[in-house]
This record gives structure tokens, C-alpha cells and sequence, in this order.
């Protein structure tokens, strides 16, 4: 729709943003769960019959007094990475040069967009966490309940 609306050289520099932080993102991502991996697992809604399964088995709190399941947006724990932390700092700095040269009119456009439309379709909004000890389990239950 906004092909409409705004010339090439204009939408061009808005997935330019994009790319450029989503990039800069995964590089971010890639030293925290290096450095510091997290305890909890985002699982899809699709899930939740299954964390309730083996929610039911464990009861409701685990070991450390903390609900099963609780909503919250995390990193998800899946990237390798090699040259870690030269090769994502040396991706976060370039795509950080790259963002901060882009026009003034590309970052008004980009945050329109964002302000109207982002927050409203956020998939990390209904992110179903649970402790990681519990994955397994889940996924078992969740096979389970599909055959």
C-alpha cells in the first residue's frame, strides 16, 4: 500500500532501517545469550494445552517458587555464533554507521509506520514462557496430544 503513496528511492530506504536493526538486533542477541543464557523458553500459543498438561504433573510452582508459565517477551536461545563477541560488535558498529547515515525523511517515515501499525501487530505480545527445564516435557505432551 504504501508503494502508493511514496517513491522507490523512499521505501528503499525504510527496508533499509529495517534490515539495518534487525541485524544490529540478532548481533545484540547473539552476546547476551552467550554471555548470559536465559532460563526460560518462548513457546508458541499453540502450546498451551501442553503447558497446561505438564503444568498439572509439576503443580503450579516450580522448584524456585516461580510459576510455570508466565507472559513476558525473551530472547529466544538458538543462535550459534563463531568469532564471538568480535564479529557481532563489528556488526552491531557498522549497521549502527549505516543507520546514522541514513536521510532524516527515511527515520520520519519509519517511525510513522512503527507507531501506527508495530505495537498493534507485535508477535512477542502473547509469548508464552516457561522454564527451560520444562521444554521437553512439553514438547513430548504436545506430540502427544496430536496423534
Amino acid at each position: 500500500m504504501l508503494a502508493f503513496f511514496m517513491d522507490v528511492e523512499q521505501l528503499a530506504g525504510m527496508v533499509s532501517v529495517g534490515t539495518l536493526v534487525a541485524f544490529t538486533m540478532v548481533a545484540i542477541s547473539v552476546l547476551i545469550l552467550r554471555y548470559v543464557p536465559p532460563d526460560e523458553v518462548p513457546l508458541p500459543l499453540s502450546f498451551q494445552g501442553a503447558i497446561d498438561s505438564v503444568s498439572l504433573l509439576v503443580g503450579k510452582e516450580t522448584a524456585v517458587g516461580y510459576p510455570l508459565v508466565k507472559k513476558a517477551a525473551v530472547w529466544c536461545n538458538c543462535f550459534i555464533c563463531p568469532c564471538v563477541p568480535l564479529l557481532p560488535i563489528a556488526c552491531i558498529l557498522i549497521n549502527v554507521y549505516l543507520l546514522i547515515n541514513l536521510e532524516g525523511s527515511t527515520w520520519t517515515h519509519v517511525a510513522t509506520v512503527y507507531l501506527f501499525n508495530g505495537g498493534k501487530h507485535s508477535s512477542l505480545r502473547d509469548a508464552v514462557c516457561v522454564p527451560a527445564a520444562y521444554v521437553n516435557e512439553i514438547y513430548e505432551s504436545f506430540r502427544n496430544s496430536l496423534s
